[in-house]
């Protein structure tokens, strides 16, 4: 049943002009990083050289390449933007799973059907996982090539990798959760990004064991370039944080398993008591008068 639901999401995924063309927007806005860190790159030579034009100061022949350079500034900035791209994006292509097949009416149809809730919500959750996967795999070649003239280490990329996979679970798991309880996909999305506010509120301010939840410094033993890769540190942050991310994703998802069936019979309660205040021919406004 899981394969089912998950077969239907990628099949309708595909369908999506709107995710298509964010990964061509995507694509096309690295293109334009990489162009202007390279124009930055070429001002600073000018502005050095006329410096030691005007101080006549002697040119030196050890300096860093423009492709290392920018290379180097890419990858970090690809970094920032990977994660900031993966918390704002998370949950508008997650929060509408469950809220589709309310607003369809095939969420009745499915939970009258042999499917299970869990392996419902599991193949909704692979299936969204997989599609923002994609996204983010749309500026992984460039990244691999100005990462390799930089000088980061493939280690540095798999590490990268690796440390945005368990975020990216718990984030659709908590957009499933907000797809259970909320009727509107602006609402869940608004409720995903209020949680996430606070968030990043307590890990800035409190530190101490929520570090594991800022990726930054997950990943800051293993992006060291110049002093080498602290292979034993990285691998020990990675592990607490993918045990810290995969915590939130198992809550939410056994939340969200529990509080299906009754939230969404609440909900066709509520809507069957609104058919029989106001009937059809009526309007709200218009209540028959005796």
């Amino acid at each position: 049943m899981v394969g089912a639901v998950l077969h239907q999401e990628m099949l309708l995924g595909g369908r999506r002009n709107r995710l298509h063309l964010f990964r061509w927007l995507y694509a096309g806005w690295l293109v334009v990083v990489v162009s202007f860190l390279f124009v930055q790159f070429i001002l600073e030579e000018v502005a050095v050289a006329n410096v030691r034009i005007t101080t006549r100061m002697e040119a030196t022949d050890h300096h860093a390449s423009a492709p290392q350079v920018v290379g180097n500034r890419f990858a970090t900035t690809f970094v920032w933007q990977q994660m900031l791209l993966l918390f704002l994006a998370t949950p508008i292509f997650a929060a509408g799973a469950i809220i589709d097949e309310k607003r369809q009416g095939t969420l009745t149809y499915l939970l009258l059907s042999e499917m299970e809730v869990r392996q419902l919500l599991v193949g909704k959750l692979l299936g969204r996982l997989f599609q923002i996967i994609l996204w983010l795999m749309a500026g992984l070649p460039l990244f691999a090539l100005m990462a390799g003239y930089g000088g980061i280490e493939p280690t540095s990329m798999a590490f990268l990798f690796l440390g945005l996979l368990m975020p990216a679970l718990a984030l659709v798991s908590m957009s499933l959760l907000a797809s259970v309880y909320c009727r509107q996909t602006r609402d869940a999305v608004l409720a995903v990004y209020g949680v996430l506010l606070v968030g990043w509120l307590g890990v800035t301010s409190l530190g101490g064991p929520l570090q594991h939840f800022d990726m930054l410094w997950v990943l800051e033993p293993a992006w060291e370039a110049s002093s080498g890769i602290d292979l034993p540190e990285a691998s020990r942050r990675l592990l607490v944080s993918g045990l810290a991310w995969g915590f939130i994703a198992g809550v939410s998802l056994i939340v969200g398993g529990m509080r299906l069936l009754p939230v969404f019979r609440r909900e066709m309660e509520n809507v069957r008591a609104d058919d029989e205040a106001y009937p059809r021919d009526e309007a709200p406004g218009e209540a028959r008068h005796e």
